[in-house]
């Protein structure tokens, strides 16, 4: 779609095997992957026209620092999207239970409970960084046809779209709107 796409991990594994991926289809193979973290990028003074965190904010040690970091690499009025799992006793039974210990998509204590973010705290961390939650919305698995659809049950898996709020006028640009 004609975006210049930048796709990071902190695991140099995970960029290398996505880098080989990507090449394999030319719609992706002009993504640039970089080992390395949301906070290295902020750092280097790195900015964006979208910033998109996918599974990870319930792996970090700080989730309000990391959505602080999220803000600073979005530009003025840009999005910011997260999705994650929610700390509740259905994704208990389906993200943790099911998907890693019955099914074993994922392997055992990929996810621990007291790291799952609500939609609530969600909402705050990304209000204390500047960033306005504009929607939500939840996930849901089909099993008979193997797809994941969206949906306004956010139990389980939800993901938020928000846009970082712009930046303040000058002193100057204020006093003459009030003139």
């Amino acid at each position: 779609m004609g975006a210049t796409v930048t796709a990071i991990d902190a695991v140099d594994k995970n960029i290398k095997i996505a880098s080989i991926h990507a090449a394999s289809d030319p719609t992706s193979a002009s993504i640039e992957y970089c080992c390395a973290t949301a906070e290295g990028l902020v750092k280097e003074k790195r900015l964006f026209d979208a910033v998109i965190s996918l599974e990870v904010i319930e792996h970090v040690a700080n989730p309000l620092e990391f959505c602080e970091s999220l803000s600073a690499l979005t530009i003025p009025n840009g999005a910011t999207v997260i999705s994650t799992i929610n700390r509740s006793m259905r994704a208990y039974a389906t993200a943790i239970v099911a998907a890693e210990y019955i099914l074993r998509w994922l392997p055992r204590g990929t996810h621990e409970w007291s790291k799952l973010v609500t939609p609530e705290e969600l909402v705050l961390m990304l209000q204390k960084a500047s960033v306005s939650v504009e929607e939500m919305a939840g996930f849901v698995y089909n099993p008979l046809s193997g797809e994941w659809s969206l949906s306004d049950d956010i139990s389980v898996n939800y993901i938020a779209f928000g846009v970082k709020k712009g930046e303040a006028s000058s002193t100057n640009d204020r006093e003459a709107n009030l003139s």
